[in-house]
C-alpha cells in the first residue's frame, strides 16, 4: 500500500487520511500541508489508486470492508494508537468502518461527505443515505472564528469534540 507522509518525520502519526473514489493521496496535499503543521498525516492510497498496487474487484461488490481491512492493516503496520480516522466519500466510510472495528485505536474521526448505507452488514443490501435523511443531533460552536460544527447521529448529542485545526 503506498501512501504520503506530510509533516514532521520526529512526530508520532497523528491521522491517517484516506481520499474519495477515483482519486488519491495526491490530491489532497493542499489541504493537508496546513494540518501537518500541528501532526504528523499518513495520507494512504487506498486499494485499486495512486500508486498501491493491490487489487480490486468491482463487480459484485457488496462492501468496502476490503478497504476499511486495508486501514486496519496499515495501523497494525505502523503501530498507531489514538490516532484520528480522517477521509472523503469512499475514504470517509472506510475510516468509520475501521473505527467501529477498532475502537479503542481511534481518538476521533473527521468525515467529509461520506457514503452511509442503510441496512445491512457493511452496507450490504442498503441504499445510500444523504443529509435529508440523516438527523441532526448536537451542534456546537467552537475552533477558529466559532465556526458551527454539526454532529449528525441516531446517537443521543453527549459532547461534540472540535479540534483546533
Amino acid at each position: 500500500m503506498a501512501a504520503l507522509e506530510i509533516g514532521p518525520a520526529d512526530r508520532p502519526i497523528g491521522v491517517i487520511f484516506s481520499h474519495a473514489n477515483g482519486f488519491d493521496a495526491r490530491l489532497y496535499t493542499s489541504i493537508l500541508e496546513p494540518v501537518a503543521a500541528l501532526t504528523r498525516i499518513l495520507a494512504i492510497d487506498l486499494r485499486g489508486h495512486g500508486r498501491t498496487s493491490l487489487p480490486t474487484v468491482t463487480e459484485g461488490r457488496e462492501s468496502w470492508n476490503d478497504l476499511r481491512d486495508d486501514l486496519l492493516a496499515v495501523m497494525t503496520e505502523t503501530d498507531v494508537e489514538d490516532v484520528v480516522l480522517a477521509g472523503h466519500s469512499m475514504g470517509a466510510t472506510s475510516s468509520l468502518l475501521a473505527a467501529v472495528a477498532a475502537p479503542g485505536r481511534v481518538r476521533s474521526l473527521v468525515l467529509f461527505e461520506p457514503v452511509i448505507l442503510e441496512g445491512g452488514e457493511g452496507g450490504r443490501g442498503g441504499r445510500a443515505l444523504g443529509p435529508s435523511r440523516c438527523r441532526i443531533v448536537g451542534r456546537s460552536r467552537c475552533g477558529r472564528g466559532g465556526r458551527d460544527r454539526t454532529r449528525l447521529s441516531s446517537a443521543p448529542a453527549a459532547r461534540v469534540r472540535c479540534s483546533a485545526w
